[in-house]
């Protein structure tokens, strides 16, 4: 199997999850400091995420042999679900939420899927209306889950070191 994700998809990922996100929330008003320290919190942040990332790679990849999926198919459901997992980190980033906030991370996940939708052969992936993408749904709805029990675990293990 090849990388499975082309360098155009994960452009879109890229400018809509990270590049947007981060330009447009830069420019909002903030005095406060996080309380746990600025290397806890993005590790507590970004670890869990990428874990999250990793697990359901993996998951699709058994899931993809043991249904037979065709290459292209896997790319889809890879691609999708790396983006339902890139808009849950935004919308994580962005606790606590205010109007301005939850604006961006909503607007730039519509915009995402509305892309995907028009352009799927642009992004070279099966259509979102497809019968094959039904499996998509449980995958990611089950994702904020495992996100936000291992982001409860790295806590826990920075309590736990802070206390040894």
């Amino acid at each position: 199997m090849s990388y499975p994700f082309t360098p155009l998809q994960l452009s879109l990922i890229s400018g809509l999850a990270i590049g947007l996100p981060s330009f447009l929330l830069t420019l909002e008003r903030s005095s406060s400091l996080s309380s746990q320290g600025f290397l806890k919190h993005v590790i507590s942040t970004a670890l869990p995420c990428a874990l999250t990332m990793i697990i359901y790679m993996l998951l699709i990849t058994f899931i993809g042999y043991q249904f037979h999926f065709s290459d292209r198919l896997l790319s889809t459901y890879y691609y999708l679900v790396a983006g339902f997992i890139s808009f849950l980190v935004v919308f994580v980033v962005c606790l606590p939420w205010n109007r301005l906030r939850v604006i961006v991370a909503s607007v730039i996940t519509v915009v995402f899927y509305l892309i995907l939708m028009v352009m799927h052969d642009f992004f070279e992936i099966n259509s979102l209306f497809s019968v094959s993408m039904l499996f998509i749904i449980p995958i990611c709805a089950t994702t904020p889950f495992v996100l936000f029990a291992l982001k409860r675990g790295i806590v826990h293990i920075y309590k736990y070191l802070g206390k040894h």
